[in-house]
């Protein structure tokens, strides 16, 4: 009868020796990884920032009742190459763009008061202005761009 159940336990006891060497063999720990050879990375060229004045632009607009004139003087700041000319900005072709853009906004009345409006314009200013920077093909990119507006009485006609 101790015959019987030693024949079971063996095999037992064999198929959990395979049970194990199997997954012991099969999940071993990762060999640490050779650490790569250093590349020699392409040297980046230094870039610097300018500041670049866009031209002024104005508009009369109506608030409270009254007519007042709008103005604002843009300022972009300006990343590029340090050994490319800065970019030109103050062409025709982009006052025409930033007074497209300008007369286009909804809100110019609030422009002057609002914080998010100027940032919402200079938004749409910047956009404008990289894009053709881009389709120039020029290394220069606008990082920023600072509206500076001013509200006061329409100037006397002569």
């Amino acid at each position: 009868m101790a015959k019987k159940g030693g024949w079971g336990l063996g095999i037992a006891a064999a198929l959990v020796a395979v049970g194990a060497l199997a997954f012991f063999t099969m999940h071993r720990a990762p060999t640490p990884a050779r650490p790569a050879k250093p590349s020699k990375a392409a040297p980046v060229p230094e870039a610097r920032t300018a500041t670049v004045a866009l031209g002024s632009y104005g508009s009369v607009v109506h608030r409270n009742g009254q007519e007042l004139a709008l103005q604002i003087r843009p300022l972009a700041v300006v990343e590029g190459p340090r050994q490319a000319e800065l970019p030109r900005l103050n062409g025709p072709q982009e006052q025409e763009r930033i007074g497209n853009v300008f007369l286009r906004f909804p809100a110019l009345a609030d422009l002057a008061s609002s914080q998010q409006l100027q940032q919402q314009l200079a938004l749409e200013i910047e956009t404008s202005l990289n894009a053709e920077l881009q389709a120039e093909h020029s290394p220069w990119r606008i990082r920023q761009l600072h509206l500076r507006p001013s509200l006061g009485p329409v100037p006397a006609g002569d």
